[in-house]
């Protein structure tokens, strides 16, 4: 089982490492440094407030949900609770998310703004620290694999231009969703 874990875990970390060694080039080709830019810019922003959401429930959950994971009830109230916690900060992470976008409804950058919530959006429902508790990662690593390969492909087909900046951040965002 260990073998199997850490095989699932080499591949997940490979897949993470490999596709933007394929995507860079052409999105620089593509859309070029501006919009890169932008993208980035609006990406980092937007992980400030996934990581308010997600501090320390990462390794919090993971480790209490494998102290529980043999007891039915223990693990449903564990999870209960943490994911209650995530909902509540979630929320809050939000609320402020919708305060800075109204601050910034005058900023070049609003519409990759807007577009990058969907991230801050997918931290909320993130439950992957639940399955690595139940030492699932045959499941998390084939979902987020997919993830992964679907928005690399997605980004080969849709983006085409330096006007497909808006196009490429709803792809990236949305595979974290």
């Amino acid at each position: 089982m260990v073998k199997k874990n850490i095989i699932y875990n080499t591949i997940f970390q490979f897949v993470n490492m490999a596709l933007p060694i394929i995507t860079a080039p052409y999105l620089s080709r593509v859309l070029g440094a501006s919009s890169i830019g932008i993208s980035s810019y609006t990406f980092t922003v937007a992980g400030y407030f996934v990581l308010f959401i997600m501090l320390g429930l990462n390794n919090y959950g993971n480790r209490s949900i494998a102290l529980v994971k043999e007891n039915k009830k223990q693990l449903s109230s564990t999870f209960s609770e943490i994911y209650e916690i995530q909902i509540t900060t979630g929320m809050i992470a939000l609320a402020c998310y919708f305060i800075f976008l109204y601050c910034n409804k005058s900023s070049d950058y609003y519409l990759a703004y807007k577009y990058s919530m969907i991230y801050v959006f997918s931290a909320v429902f993130d439950v992957n620290w639940f399955f690595w508790g139940l030492e699932k990662f045959k499941l998390t690593t084939i979902c987020n694999v997919l993830a992964r390969l679907l928005s690399t492909a997605a980004i080969f087909i849709f983006v085409k231009s330096e006007t497909g900046v808006y196009i490429y951040i709803c792809i990236h965002t949305a595979s974290y969703l």
